[in-house]
């Protein structure tokens, strides 16, 4: 499960009936409507911690209930999946990604959805980030500046770099492209031709692997297991192709560098729907943007396909893998 799935989880799982928290008191119980892209049984064994959302008066059973949809990894069935929550109906809409928001907005203009997506603006989501004068506010993923620092990191350690394959081995290359507007535009911006692929196998790995150029490509892993990550990094460096993502923890896995900004924290994400639970109007919210960036390096994994990082990257790194 990647970092935006988990987090969803967080906000959306039972809070217990027991935390010693101060109740809601102003109104009757809210429902909050969630869809959830992955499996049931893989997001409800999930590790997960209520303590953000029970801090600020959420009782599990008290004043809030959870309506709960799964797409079983089944983009396409986020539209009768919304249409069914705001049947219900639900107070407020919790979306990550780009389909699933897109999908609740088809599904309705006037109920408040929280979403945590890439690019609002450009996604038609708000008109502006400090007014998004419509239902939908929430957490931007990303924004230009952090996505050109991005590209600028890996240009310092690849200045050979012409081609930026994203791949992911968890969702399909439409769901990945239309939540990596932000890297796709300053990638293109920096020169780089961009493909997005989804490997299903082993065998659709190493034949893209193959066709990428030698020493002047780096794949970028979205939405991909470790394991699988590891295994990719692996065929690359015999290639000698770097392996580069966000979630600091593939660096443990093989890959060269990571760089996430960070949104949807724990307490982030909780702040913004107690805020829409407790009646704000979204179109007066801003959305806001991540509260601070990770950058990870691997200088083992960088060596193995011959690259020496640049000096300033252990000085600048928040995480060197050992």
């Amino acid at each position: 499960m990647n970092r935006r799935h988990l987090l969803l989880a967080i906000a959306a799982l039972p809070l217990g009936a027991n935390a010693q928290t101060p109740a809601y008191t102003s109104g009757a119980k809210r429902r909050l409507g969630v869809i959830y892209l992955g499996e049931r049984k893989a997001i409800e064994s999930s590790p997960h911690n209520a303590a953000p959302l029970a801090s600020l008066g959420w009782v599990e059973g008290r004043n809030l209930d959870h309506v709960k949809r799964y797409a079983e990894g089944d983009a396409a069935r986020f539209d009768a999946l919304a249409r069914e929550l705001v049947a219900e109906p639900v107070d407020v809409l919790l979306a990550a990604g780009v389909p699933c928001t897109k999908a609740m907005q088809r599904a309705t203009k006037t109920i408040p959805i929280c979403a945590i997506v890439d690019d609002p603006v450009g996604n038609g989501f708000a008109r502006t980030m400090a007014r998004p004068g419509g239902n939908i506010t929430g957490l931007c993923e990303g924004y230009a500046e952090s996505s050109e620092k991005e590209l600028e990191l890996l240009r310092a350690a690849l200045p050979g770099l012409e081609h930026l394959a994203i791949v992911s081995a968890g969702y399909d290359a439409a769901y990945v492209r239309g939540n990596s507007q932000w890297l796709i535009k300053a990638a293109a911006k920096a020169g780089l031709k961009v493909d997005v692929f989804y490997v299903a196998s082993l065998k659709e790995m190493n034949e893209m692997i193959a066709a990428l150029p030698v020493q002047k490509s780096a794949i970028y892993v979205r939405w991909t297991a470790r394991e699988d990550v590891a295994v990719m990094a692996r065929i690359a460096s015999a290639r000698r192709i770097a392996i580069v993502g966000q979630e600091e923890e593939l660096v443990d896995h093989g890959a060269m560098m990571t760089f996430r900004p960070v949104i949807a924290e724990d307490r982030q994400l909780a702040t913004m729907l107690d805020r829409l639970l407790r009646g704000g109007n979204p179109a007066e919210i801003p959305f806001e943007l991540p509260t601070r960036s990770v950058f990870a390096i691997n200088p083992k994994a960088a060596a193995a396909i011959g690259i020496t990082l640049p000096k300033d990257f252990l000085v600048r790194a928040d995480k060197i893998a050992a």
